[in-house]
C-alpha cells in the first residue's frame, strides 16, 4: 500500500463518522487522494478524485472538495472557510461545487442560504444523511448531490464571466491575443455588441496571462471612473494601482512615486503631477523588472469626446500621447488592450480637432457570436450540471433563435430550465428520465 493510502486509511479508521461518510464516498465512484484535519480533528476535509463517467456527469476534471465541520449548530464561517480551502488550493480544486457536511439537521438548508452570492455551488448535507445512502441505506448519493445542484441557475449569469468555468467558446482568439500582447508592443482593441461577451474576454485574457506569469497586467472599468471622477488623472491613477497591485515585484520598489502611495484618488494633494509620477513609475517598473506590462481598458469609447454626453474632453488624446509615448521609449515592454461597442474613435486621424495618436495603433478586432458547437457546448455542458440534457432538435432551434448570441443562449436557457426543473408545467418541454435527468425537445 502506498503511503498516502495508508495515511488515509489511518486517517479515516479514526471516527465511525470518517468511516461512514469514506464509504459513501468510494461507493458512489469517487476516490479520496488527500486528508487533512484542524481544530483537534473536529473539521477536516477529502479531496475526490471523479472517474471518467463522473467527470462527465459533473463536467469537471478537477478534484471535489468535502468540508466536514463536527459542530451541532451550523456557522456560516464553515462555507467561508471552505472557499478559502479551494481558493488557496487553485486550480486543483473544483470551483463549480463543493460538499459541505455538518451534525447540524438543516445544514442542507444553511448552507444553500449562506452560498447563495457565491460562485461556487456548496451542497450542504447533515451527517447523519449518510446513514440513508448506499452501502448503508436505499438513497442514491450521486442522485442527492444533483437534487442539491438543480437548486442554482447555471444559466443565470448577468454579469461578466469571471471565473474558467463559466467561459465558453473563442478559446483559439483568446490564445492569438493573449499570445500577441504578453510579446510586448502588440496592441488589440476588441469590439462588439452589448453583451456579446467582450469583458468576459477581457478577464479570460487577464486569466490566461496571469497563469502564464510573464506579463504584469493593469485593468480598469472606464465606466466606473466615468462615474466618479471623468478625468485623465483619475484613469492613470487607478491603472497605476492596479499595475501596483498585480505583483510583490511591483510593490517591492521602493521609488515609485505614485502607485502604491494613495488610497484614494481624493488623497493625491497635487493632482497636475499625475501625468509626471505615472510616467515615473511606468519608467521604474520597465527598468527593473524583466517582464511586459499589459494595460486593459473596458468601455473604452467612454473616453471619446465623440460620445453622446462625454465629459473627458481633451482627455482622450493627452492619455494616448502619454501612453504612446511609453511605448515608442520601451519598445516590446509594452501592451495596450481594449474593448468596447464602437471602434471609431481608432480609426480617424483627427479627434476633438487633434491629431489622433492611436489612428491605425491598434489592431482591431470584432467579436463575433457563438459558433453552433460553442452554443451546444454551453448548454449542454451547463444543463448536464443541472440534470438536464438537451436533444438535437432543441439545441438547434436555440442556436437559430439567438444566433449565438451568449447573453441570450444563457437567457433562453435560463427560461427553458425551470420548466424541466418541474417549477412549471409544460407537456411539450420534456420528462425526468430513470437517471434522474431532464431531456429537452
Amino acid at each position: 500500500m502506498a503511503v498516502d493510502e495508508q495515511r488515509i486509511a489511518r486517517f479515516l479508521s479514526r471516527s465511525e463518522l470518517r468511516t461512514k461518510i469514506a464509504n459513501v464516498l468510494r461507493g458512489a465512484g469517487f476516490k479520496i487522494v488527500w486528508v487533512n484535519e484542524e481544530a483537534e480533528g473536529k473539521r477536516w476535509s477529502l479531496f475526490l478524485k471523479l472517474p471518467q463517467r463522473l467527470r462527465d456527469l459533473f463536467g469537471t476534471a478537477r478534484e471535489v472538495l468535502v468540508w466536514v465541520v463536527e459542530s451541532a449548530e451550523f456557522q456560516a464561517r464553515t462555507v467561508t472557510q471552505a472557499e478559502q480551502i479551494i481558493s488557496e488550493e487553485r486550480p486543483r480544486l473544483c470551483e463549480d461545487f463543493a460538499i459541505i457536511v455538518t451534525l447540524d439537521s438543516n445544514t442542507m438548508r444553511h448552507v444553500s442560504e449562506t452560498a447563495e452570492t457565491l460562485d461556487t455551488i456548496f451542497l450542504g448535507f447533515d451527517a447523519k444523511d449518510f446513514s440513508n445512502y448506499s452501502p448503508y441505506g436505499p438513497s442514491n448519493f450521486i442522485e442527492a448531490m444533483q437534487r442539491r445542484l438543480y437548486v442554482r441557475d447555471l444559466y443565470d449569469l448577468p454579469s461578466a464571466v469571471t471565473r474558467a468555468e463559466d467561459f465558453f467558446g473563442r478559446r483559439g482568439m483568446v490564445s492569438e491575443i493573449a499570445t500577441s500582447l504578453r510579446r510586448g508592443g502588440r496592441h488589440v482593441g476588441l469590439f462588439g455588441l452589448r453583451k456579446i461577451g467582450k469583458t468576459s474576454m477581457l478577464y479570460k485574457l487577464r486569466s490566461t496571462l496571469q497563469t502564464s506569469g510573464d506579463s504584469y497586467i493593469g485593468h480598469v472599468d472606464i465606466e466606473r471612473i466615468d462615474a466618479i471622477e471623468p478625468s485623465a488623472e483619475n484613469l492613470l491613477w487607478s491603472l497605476g494601482e492596479s499595475i501596483y497591485d498585480s505583483h510583490r515585484h511591483i510593490r517591492n520598489i521602493a521609488t515609485l512615486q505614485l502607485f502604491g502611495k494613495y488610497r484614494l484618488f481624493s488623497s493625491i494633494p497635487d493632482k497636475s503631477a499625475v501625468f509626471e509620477l505615472f510616467d515615473h513609475d511606468i519608467r521604474e517598473i520597465v527598468e527593473k523588472t524583466s517582464r511586459s506590462i499589459v494595460m486593459m481598458l473596458d468601455e473604452v469609447e467612454l473616453l471619446s469626446p465623440s460620445t453622446p454626453g462625454s465629459e473627458w474632453g481633451s482627455s482622450f488624446v493627452r492619455i494616448w500621447r502619454l501612453l504612446r509615448g511609453l511605448d515608442q521609449q520601451f519598445p516590446n515592454r509594452l501592451s495596450y488592450f481594449v474593448t468596447g461597442t464602437n471602434p471609431s474613435a481608432f480609426e480617424v486621424s483627427n479627434i476633438g480637432g487633434r491629431e489622433n495618436p492611436v489612428y491605425n495603433y491598434f489592431k482591431v478586432q470584432y467579436l463575433r457570436p457563438l459558433a453552433k458547437d460553442e452554443v451546444d457546448t454551453l448548454l449542454v455542458t451547463l444543463g448536464h450540471k443541472m440534470g438536464l440534457s438537451w436533444d438535437t432538435a432543441a439545441l438547434e432551434r436555440l442556436a437559430g433563435a439567438t444566433g449565438g448570441h451568449p447573453a441570450l443562449v444563457r437567457s433562453l436557457g435560463s427560461i427553458i430550465e425551470p420548466f424541466q426543473c418541474g417549477h412549471r408545467s409544460g407537456d411539450d418541454l420534456g420528462a425526468r428520465n430513470g437517471q434522474g435527468s431532464r431531456a429537452v425537445g
